[in-house]
């Protein structure tokens, strides 16, 4: 009996050695260091795949671009060549009429050459029956706030200028400096504003008062860099708001002055008339 027990014995499978156990199985991790093979060096599972691309800035009227898009490659060449131009000669061509004396312009930014710019992006468009207009964000140096080029297109005479007005306004800060110190100084400036009709803030009269904020850019997210007020019942307010919606950031052109008579120990900006609801000089 003993010898066939033990004979059976052998015949039979060892299980116990042929399958693991489920904890050595499951919970082992294959690419843990040991002792016996040495540390593990990890490598990427996928070297191949490319890391991601930085994000893509797109103009914000892309639209507006394929619909139009020969008079923006238009507007972008002859935008192309006011920046490039080392003299005023060489702009005077593409430059719209201006407020400006040719003493003034002679003695401005645009009698040499411009610093080294951004690429300008396209960021906003208007057409009319025979104007189209096409506003374009650039920044002049490091660190600097965007300024706004305006291009025209006047459909009938089939040319497009640079707003000469708009570009030196920006460019010269004319608001920005009008705003640091109370004068009795007036100033007609283009603008991006955008208003609320009703003002909390600590000046004069301050609940008769629509507030109005100036930006530097189109973006509904730029911080205004200026603000000003305005009767909430006259006629330049009413105006105003027929420009567009509490909050969008509109193109006009202001007359500006500092009220000092109402309360000498707060004086403030005030919008005196809106003269103009776009960019373009108006006839007298």
């Amino acid at each position: 009996m003993g010898v066939i027990f033990t004979l059976f014995f052998k015949a039979s499978p060892k299980k116990s050695e042929s399958l693991p156990r489920y904890s050595e199985s499951v919970r082992t991790n294959p690419l843990a260091p040991s002792e016996a093979s040495g540390p593990v060096i990890l490598k990427p599972i996928s070297p191949e795949v490319a890391p991601l691309p930085t994000p893509i800035v797109r103009d914000q009227t892309e639209e507006e671009t394929s619909q139009n898009g020969e008079l923006v490659l238009q507007a972008r060449e002859v935008l192309a060549s006011f920046l490039e131009a080392s003299d005023l000669a060489g702009r005077w061509p593409i430059l719209t009429t201006s407020h400006r004396s040719d003493t003034a312009l002679a003695q401005s930014s645009l009698a040499g050459s411009l610093p080294d710019h951004s690429t300008p992006l396209l960021v906003h468009t208007r057409s009319s029956a025979n104007l189209f207009e096409s506003f374009f964000s650039i920044t002049f140096g490091k660190p600097s706030p965007p300024l706004t080029l305006h291009a025209i297109r006047t459909l009938d005479q089939n040319e497009t200028k640079v707003n000469t007005d708009a570009f030196l306004d920006a460019y010269q800060q004319k608001l920005l400096k009008l705003a640091k110190t109370p004068s009795g100084k007036i100033e007609r400036s283009t603008a991006l504003i955008s208003y609320a009709s009703f003002s909390f803030d600590d000046i004069p009269f301050s609940d008769k008062m629509a507030l109005v904020e100036f930006h530097h850019s189109f973006a509904k997210e730029s911080p205004p860099f200026t603000k000003a007020y305005v009767t909430r019942s006259s006629d330049t307010f009413l105006k105003i708001k027929t420009l567009g919606n509490p909050g969008d950031v509109i193109p006009c052109s202001l007359s500006l002055g500092w009220e000092l008579e109402a309360d000498p120990e707060r004086p403030f900006l005030k919008v005196l008339q809106l003269d103009s609801p776009g960019w373009l000089k108006q006839a007298p």
